[in-house]
């Protein structure tokens, strides 16, 4: 009978290890689970602010690809100017030198280079 007893106790036990095993293994697995969805959220968080960074960073690039493309433009209308004048400067020499050779009388010559400047002029605005 004795052993009988110790024979149950051994059994009961030998059960109850396996089930604190297999209870184990399921905590076990549920951490892992657990630290698997945390990392995915980790990771989903910091691809969210790489995200941002990246839109900020491409904003920052047009940004700066416009502003550079203002000071293009700006120097284009320097040079644009600067034509402008020259030519203003030609116009009036002209206009000085056919008055003070030929009086108020047009030549034909003078009549081919108003033409000329006329051609000019007028892609300039002027």
């Amino acid at each position: 009978r004795l052993e009988s007893k110790i024979a149950k106790k051994l059994t009961e036990n030998s059960k109850r290890m396996l089930q604190l095993r297999r209870d184990r293994r399921l905590r076990e697995q549920k951490l892992r689970k657990l630290a698997l969805a945390e990392t995915k959220v980790i990771l989903s968080r910091e691809m969210e602010q790489l995200s941002y960074k990246l839109e900020d960073e491409e904003k920052e690039l047009h940004r700066l690809e416009v502003v550079d493309e203002v000071r293009r433009l700006r120097a284009s209308a320097v040079e644009v100017s600067a034509l402008r004048l020259e030519v203003r400067v030609r116009l009036q020499e002209l206009a000085l030198d056919n008055t003070v050779h030929h009086g108020n009388k047009k030549t034909e010559a003078s009549e081919k280079a108003t033409l000329e400047l006329d051609q000019v002029k007028e892609p300039l605005g002027l």
